[in-house]
């Protein structure tokens, strides 16, 4: 067995209080549709950075709860590029999820909606930001940290915000969840397009007018197959036809459908493509009449040369705390494709460690805490 590094020796009597943390934000439900409790989360949030000495802001929108946008300019160099550290406040579960799946403790796993994705990961930058200003730990540059609260739908109203915090920062850390078994980071990503399409017909008595009618269903299932057949696993591209809705009796022909559909490609050009094509879908001919809407896009995080760089800095951390640092993709996306897309180096899952995302299971091993605390804080020094 290889011997532990002192430094995550030390870590070690940190795991409690990252503990009694992850708890706390646990126990804070904030589904993203929720503004009031996700807002309660938020407030906690707040009052951690405050108490931090991080300068604070809210960044309100109308249908979600507030983003956060913090600064902590200690350390050296305050007037260079920031490292920013990203992540979401949102999470998939309702409030009174806590009820029926309370915090809890077993063995080397701690269970809770959310904790894995991603409050562990928040809790994770809180204490390792805490235990540098103990220990005057100082980073080479400022910190920057966006925590949005509408992730889990695509980032509607915070992409503007990570953007803009991302031009002014060097680096990038997106606080979501490493995988089991060894803690894999991501390095590259699916882009994601989601949109709905509409099919208009004319209803008709489906017995004694048949003929006068025009069946969106119908149309809609010759559209679907052809949204299908666009995926081309070749190249990384799928097309999910995840939702469908049409028609309301049974005797009518029906006049309206509609799908919801889900597209992950891996390149950029690609994603441009596959826009372009779903924009062709607009069509008015045969009696029916197509229409697109709702189109949400994420780039691709693709592993360009500084998103390599910034996994290399990292590897290499790890390595010196006798630790591994592996890579993996994900058809997964997350808010640091749009930090890549810009040209960012982005380091994607740095957070915690465990398994479960979105599921009732959802959990994180507690041995990896004082690991990704020692790799982070590290890490945090190092990079210039």
């Amino acid at each position: 067995m290889t011997a532990i590094h002192p430094f995550v020796g030390k870590l070690e009597q940190e795991t409690t209080s990252v503990l009694d943390t992850i708890r706390e934000m646990v126990e804070l439900e904030s589904p993203t549709t929720d503004k009031t409790a996700c807002s309660r989360f938020g407030s906690y949030l707040k009052q951690r950075l405050t108490n931090l000495g991080a300068k604070v802001e809210s960044v309100s929108c109308k249908d979600f709860s507030d983003h956060i946008r913090a600064t902590l300019p200690f350390g050296h160099g305050t007037q260079k590029p920031a490292i920013m550290l990203l992540g979401h406040m949102d999470t998939v579960w309702p409030v009174g999820e806590i009820e029926r799946r309370p915090f809890r403790i077993e063995g080397d796993m701690a269970f809770g909606p959310g904790i894995y994705d991603m409050k562990g990961g928040i809790a994770l930058a809180i204490h390792a930001l805490e235990y540098m200003k103990r220990n005057g730990h100082t980073p080479k540059r400022p910190i920057q940290m966006v925590w949005n609260s509408d992730e889990e739908v695509g980032s509607p109203t915070s992409r503007k915000l990570i953007e803009t915090v991302a031009a002014e920062s060097a680096h990038v850390l997106v606080f979501e969840p490493g995988d089991l078994p060894e803690g894999q980071v991501n390095t590259f990503r699916k882009g994601v397009i989601n949109f709905k399409v509409e099919v208009r017909g004319r209803s008709a008595h489906a017995g004694a007018n048949h003929p006068d009618g025009r069946n969106a269903i119908c149309e809609l299932a010759r559209l679907v197959l052809r949204l299908e057949a666009m995926t081309d696993y070749d190249i990384g591209t799928t097309v999910n036809v995840g939702k469908i809705e049409g028609g309301n009796r049974v005797n009518v022909v029906p006049a309206h459908a509609a799908a919801s559909v889900d597209v992950r490609v891996s390149t950029a050009q690609e994603s441009e493509r596959m826009l372009e094509t779903i924009r062709s879908l607009a069509i008015a001919e045969g009696g029916f009449r197509v229409t697109t809407r709702g189109i949400q896009s994420r780039p691709p995080l693709e592993r360009h040369a500084a998103v390599e760089n910034l996994y290399n800095k990292a590897k290499q951390v790890a390595e010196s705390l006798k630790l591994s640092l592996p890579e993996r993709p994900s058809g997964g996306a997350s808010d640091g494709n749009f930090t890549a897309a810009m040209g960012k180096g982005t380091l994607c899952g740095i957070g915690i460690v465990g398994t479960g995302a979105h599921a009732l299971d959802e959990r994180i091993v507690i041995d990896w805490i004082p690991k990704r605390l020692a790799v982070i804080i590290r890490l945090l020094e190092i990079l210039d």
